[in-house]
């Protein structure tokens, strides 16, 4: 059994012995975190289930083709870009100007080259929701946005992680993920600050020709009449 136990916060030193008893090795052994292989995208699928809900819930899933080993930091940048803060394109165009959704972010998953777009969007709006989405994501790859906007959120992702340092769960997160790095990665690599300041608009242009939609996922209000 493979177990990692990360402890945070002001607990009395005899919580240490009792989690050695719990699981203890004579030796410390490193396993290599294996995600899901990553795989290119095919035709885009679609998928609606249906909910007696007011509005339409989607969920757009993309591929990530990594090939770089700096992909990973320019795809934590690109996602805040993209619509992962306040700031994003996705939250200022499609959300603020043209008022297609109701909430909007995306998120990533680094480990296994995933992206997913979900929102709240009104049933007849659907179909135009999606283009817009890519439409966003072709700007980014057409270079359509200024190397100050990248500088803005890389500073923002900095402020960012030094405040979830002074939270326990915080803590817990960026101590796991370093763990997780450490038992894949056989060479040394630059740390998460050094490799923040090292990505530039060409690096975000570049990891965003490697996103590829794959699945539209839709929850959509009503009934399904084939039911």
């Amino acid at each position: 059994m493979i177990m990692s136990v990360i402890v945070a916060g002001k607990v009395e030193d005899n919580v240490f012995d009792h989690l050695a008893r719990l699981h203890e090795h004579d030796e410390v052994k490193m396993y290599p975190y294996k995600g899901y292989p990553v795989r290119p995208a095919g035709e885009v699928k679609y998928e609606t289930a249906y909910e007696r809900i007011e509005q339409a819930k989607v969920n757009l899933g993309f591929r990530v083709q990594y090939s770089e080993s700096g992909d990973v930091m320019a795809l934590n940048v690109f996602n805040q870009m993209f619509g992962g803060s306040a700031a994003s394109l996705l939250f200022t165009n499609i959300r603020e100007k043209m008022s297609l959704a109701y909430s909007i972010h995306s998120q990533v998953d680094v480990k296994n080259g995933y992206m997913f777009v979900l929102a709240g969007v009104d049933n007849d709006n659907i179909q135009v929701f999606e283009d817009a989405v890519k439409r966003e994501l072709q700007r980014v790859i057409d270079g359509d946005f200024e190397e100050t906007f990248v500088e803005e959120i890389k500073r923002n992702m900095l402020s960012n992680r030094k405040e979830s340092m002074d939270k326990p769960r915080g803590l817990i997160s960026l101590n796991y993920n370093t763990l997780l790095k450490e038992q894949s990665i056989k060479t040394p690599v630059k740390s998460w600050t050094e490799q923040l300041d090292a990505i530039t608009k060409d690096d975000v242009i570049q990891i965003a020709r490697k996103i590829k939609l794959d699945t539209v996922f839709t929850l959509k209000g009503g009934i399904d009449n084939d039911k």
